[in-house]
């Protein structure tokens, strides 16, 4: 029984370590760029108007309805891609001071450390070796979509 503890224990807080690390590396990656680096293309055009909106009416005391910012008016909580109630955008956005350029650039990175933390903590208990679990979770982070 306590050894099992003391195993979960270590596996939480390996998964941790390399969640956080994963995402301090990305951060400082894309700090490094003059311009944010996760704002562009659909991120500019769409994505990043939505969530800046919702964000600025959750700001004002309001639960973000409607915005009349895009295609002539858009209902933000029918609008799948706003994520109005996603709790990361609204971290990232309460983390960087406004305009919140940068917020996308936040967002992408607590979004590596989550995958990278999840994929060490899967990996663990299926009972891969740390170092092996700890590398699976950078390559899961950098390598492209299959």
């Amino acid at each position: 029984m306590l050894r099992s503890m003391l195993v979960e224990n270590r596996a939480g807080w390996l998964s941790l370590a390399s969640g956080l690390g994963i995402g301090c590396v990305c951060l400082l990656f894309f700090v490094s760029f003059d311009s944010p680096w996760a704002l562009r293309g659909e991120n500019k055009i769409s994505l990043f108007p939505m969530y800046a909106d919702a964000w600025r009416q959750w700001q004002s005391g309001h639960v973000p309805v409607w915005t009349s910012g895009m295609f002539g008016g858009f209902p933000l909580l029918a609008g799948v891609q706003s994520a109005a109630f996603y709790p990361l955008h609204a971290v990232a956005f309460a983390l960087t001071p406004a305009p919140h350029w940068r917020a996308m650039d936040l967002s992408l990175a607590l979004h590596a450390g989550l995958l990278a933390a999840g994929s060490v903590r899967l990996l663990l208990r299926l009972e891969l070796r740390p170092l092996a679990a700890v590398l699976a979770g950078v390559v899961v982070c950098v390598a492209p979509p299959v």
